[in-house]
């Protein structure tokens, strides 16, 4: 009986070659999509932390008359206006994760740093400190000087806002490192590590501006309680008055 014998045969250099760019194509087609799906995962998170400021915003307006909580406070909390940030942080379950939007790569934090030294023109004592990843609209203000009641320092009560499904009441914001003069091109503004300490939000030249975190746009949710991303572009398209401006209550 005659038996033959089978001998494993290898892989060629040409089919392992094949096979190595088969897998290389198949790698470049599923990286963008993994990438992609990673950013819409981040910019929904962001929408989700907007919707629960708002939420919170819901709640203190409810307990305080309506009135809304203040942008910030131009010197400082000893003035007795902290920051919304501050203010609605009890109304947001006292989670400051919620103040961090995931498509930026900073941390925030709210620190004390010790100034017992004494700085000049600064008692020694302790400092707070805070970042945050959002903004509040900081463009509200009447046309009457004499009656002018901006969200810094003192507020206005929500009922008062014209169009709340079309203003903007917090976005994504960062603090703009070219500061004045520098382009007009959103995709070319870069965020410093400041953050958004101060916690409000203007442009188109301020130092706290809305950023295009996610894919050229920037997530924000309106007083009416709606939240979505837009073009980021769109957004600083119109200024203070214009119509079309999403910030202002014109």
């Amino acid at each position: 009986m005659i038996r033959s014998i089978r001998k494993n045969r290898g892989f060629t250099l040409i089919e392992l070659i094949i096979v190595i760019a088969i897998l290389t194509v198949l790698a470049a087609l599923t990286v963008p999509v993994l990438q992609m799906g990673s950013r819409t995962a981040k910019s929904v998170k962001c929408i989700a932390n907007l919707k629960a400021i708002y939420l919170g915003l819901v709640q203190y307006t409810d307990e305080f008359d309506d009135f809304l909580p203040a942008a910030g406070s131009d010197e400082g909390e000893k003035n007795g206006w902290p920051a919304w940030y501050r203010t609605l942080l009890p109304y947001v379950g006292n989670q400051w994760e919620v103040y961090a939007c995931p498509g930026k790569y900073f941390r925030i934090k709210d620190i004390e740093r010790d100034i017992s030294e004494g700085a000049p023109n600064q008692a020694p004592g302790v400092e707070t400190m805070a970042m945050v990843h959002y903004g509040m609209n900081h463009a509200f203000a009447e046309d009457d000087e004499e009656q002018r009641i901006e969200l810094w320092g003192q507020t206005r009560q929500r009922q008062m806002i014209k169009y709340p499904a079309r203003t903007i009441a917090f976005c994504d914001t960062g603090q703009i490192e070219d500061g004045e003069g520098g382009s007009d091109n959103p995709l070319d503004w870069v965020e410093t590590r400041a953050s958004a300490e101060p916690g409000f939000c203007s442009f188109p030249t301020g130092l706290w501006r809305p950023v295009a975190r996610h894919d050229g746009k920037t997530n924000v949710v309106f007083y009416g309680g709606g939240a979505e991303s837009i073009p980021t572009r769109e957004i600083i398209a119109h200024d203070y008055g214009d119509v079309g401006c999403l910030f202002d209550n014109e």
